[in-house]
């Protein structure tokens, strides 16, 4: 009972992230449960001073605020996010074609190639001179979101309808074993269907510790459309081995 409690928290504290406010009706409708409690839990992430509340409503505590500045993703598990990026980059072959979706985790993944190799990607937080002159990057064109630093909309899903990739790399806020990949961002989620869906080769997600067993509020994919995850040593045994028993490679870099 108590993941429960602690799941649908996550789900609240995610949704308000991304809608800046929501009302306990729509909490409720969102989550399948009760407005009772709903009022229960904002009352408890009230306490805890993740939120505030408004008369019928409530709103993220700014300090929580995941989105407000893209940077301090990437100062979140720093060292664990290069020795991901650093493995990642050893399953990349000379020439490959490669789709990245946006996010910090995976920025980490480009900096560490070191072929000649044609990334395809939305994600506009890149600093060029961090890569290397041998690799070659396509950025797809779209409407701009300055807080996920990322390209969307019809016309990036346009770009990447053109494209077929040897292998992908994306990044998650949420990888489940039972309920797949989820984001904070619902515009993103048409992106990562799509680059899923124009990859001909093998599918990684990279993530540390922290995302794995967590649910974003927007679900993208199942499990079943990945090849394999690859996350940092601080994953406990009991997390790995969930999503090995449903099928799921975890590779650990280190």
């Amino acid at each position: 009972m108590a993941d429960i409690v602690k799941l649908r928290h996550e789900k609240i504290v995610n949704l308000l992230r991304s809608e800046n406010e929501m009302s306990v009706h729509d909490l409720s409708q969102n989550l399948g449960v009760s407005p009772i409690t709903i009022r229960r839990d904002l009352d408890k992430l009230s306490t805890e001073g993740l939120i505030h509340r408004r008369f019928g409503s409530a709103i993220l505590n700014s300090k929580h605020s995941g989105e407000e500045i893209f940077g301090k993703k990437d100062l979140s598990f720093y060292e664990e996010k290069e020795f991901i990026g650093k493995f990642a980059a050893s399953l990349v072959s000379e020439d490959d074609i490669v789709l990245m979706n946006s996010g910090s985790t995976v920025l980490h993944f480009l900096y560490s190639l070191q072929k000649h190799i044609t990334v395809v990607t939305n994600n506009i937080a890149i600093s060029f001179p961090k890569c290397h002159d041998d690799v070659d990057i396509i950025l797809l064109g779209g409407n701009y979101r300055g807080k996920s630093k990322s390209l969307i909309g019809e016309i990036t899903l346009m770009g990447l309808s053109a494209i077929r990739s040897s292998v992908t790399f994306l990044g998650f806020n949420g990888v489940h074993p039972e309920h797949g990949l989820s984001t904070s961002v619902h515009q993103e989620v048409s992106i990562n269907k799509q680059m899923i869906k124009q990859s001909s080769g093998k599918i990684y997600v990279l993530a540390d510790h922290s995302k794995l067993g967590k649910v974003s509020n927007f679900h993208t994919e199942g499990m079943d459309k990945i090849d394999g995850i690859i996350t940092d040593s601080g994953v406990s045994k009991e997390v790995v081995n969930s999503f090995e028993e449903n099928g799921v490679n975890v590779f650990i870099a280190e």
